[in-house]
């Protein structure tokens, strides 16, 4: 067994005898040293998963031999929170979006996941869904989706989803007007740094990642005429990278956003405010499609 203390009430005080924890979990030794540690009150999380309130945390190991200290890992963010999309967009003539993809949620993402749907009745499944498409775009339809396992937490989870998108793009004579598909880590974290200025820490909790592919097909005869351009930023507490390539008519977009630090010092708030606007208003930038006229 293995007694501790989360993160969110401090640190763990080890110069003298107390019954200084508020948490269990296990701890398996491993062959090479060190321990793989599980926590068994995460029924939807793989094996070798702890939650940020659980990572880098000194810890007493109740140990046959001799109880004693030591640190659980420190997972990178990849492994603890993250979201890789990857997918297919074709713009039809009347604006709509015919969209289908494949979403895998790791760590903390796909343990939410996981629980959600176990917890829900299957008749209200599909609504479920729905109003995530239609969260941003309410005309939105979903047409199909498939999730993967819940029982399978070593994988990522997975859920694949087909659907028409009403409201992305904005039809103007020749020209269509296409909205980017803004990051949802994005969003969150905008309006957290509405104060230009802080007193104390932010406090994020866990760092996230967020990767997209995607290609963007426009009807037959549009060429692309003005694309947002590429973007890399890096800072030490994260970074965005967005790399968009021209192949005939369409587009193959790439956009990775990371943030691995949960918690953003007063000193370095202000940089990171503008790390999060600069990377908002590059998302609000529209690719424009257009049709040449015919002679």
């Amino acid at each position: 067994g293995v007694l501790m203390k989360l993160s969110d009430l401090g640190r763990l005080i080890t110069d003298i005898p107390s019954n200084d924890f508020n948490h269990v979990i296990v701890a398996i030794p491993k062959k090479e040293g060190g321990y793989l540690y599980i926590d068994p009150t995460l029924p939807f999380a793989p094996y070798d998963f702890l939650t940020p309130f659980e990572e880098n945390r000194q810890v007493i190991i109740l140990d046959r031999v001799e109880p004693h200290f030591e640190t659980t890992p420190d997972l990178p963010v990849e492994k603890s929170n993250r979201l890789h999309s990857k997918g297919t967009t074709k713009i039809n003539v009347d604006g709509s979006m015919d969209s289908e993809g494949v979403l895998q949620y790791s760590g903390l993402r796909g343990m939410d996941f996981r629980n959600v749907i176990r917890h829900t009745n299957p008749s209200l499944l599909r609504d479920l869904m729905e109003r995530g498409l239609k969260a941003r775009y309410p005309q939105s339809k979903l047409e199909s989706y498939e999730l993967s396992d819940t029982q399978n937490v070593e994988e990522p989870f997975t859920f694949k989803v087909k659907g028409k998108l009403i409201g992305p793009v904005q039809v103007a004579g020749n020209l269509l007007l296409v909205d980017q598909s803004p990051s949802e880590s994005v969003v969150g974290l905008a309006s957290l740094v509405t104060f230009d200025q802080r007193i104390y820490p932010l406090f994020l909790g866990v760092g996230v990642m967020d990767s997209v592919e995607d290609v963007i097909i426009p009807p037959e005869g549009y060429i692309p005429k003005s694309i947002p351009e590429n973007l890399s930023l890096i800072k030490p507490f994260g970074s965005y990278e967005r790399h968009v390539e021209k192949q005939g008519n369409q587009l193959i977009w790439k956009v990775t956003f990371v943030v691995d630090q949960p918690v953003i010092p007063v000193e370095i708030y202000p940089e990171f405010k503008a790390f999060i606007e600069k990377i908002s208003a590059a998302e609000q930038e529209k690719m424009v499609f257009e049709k040449p006229p015919t002679l």
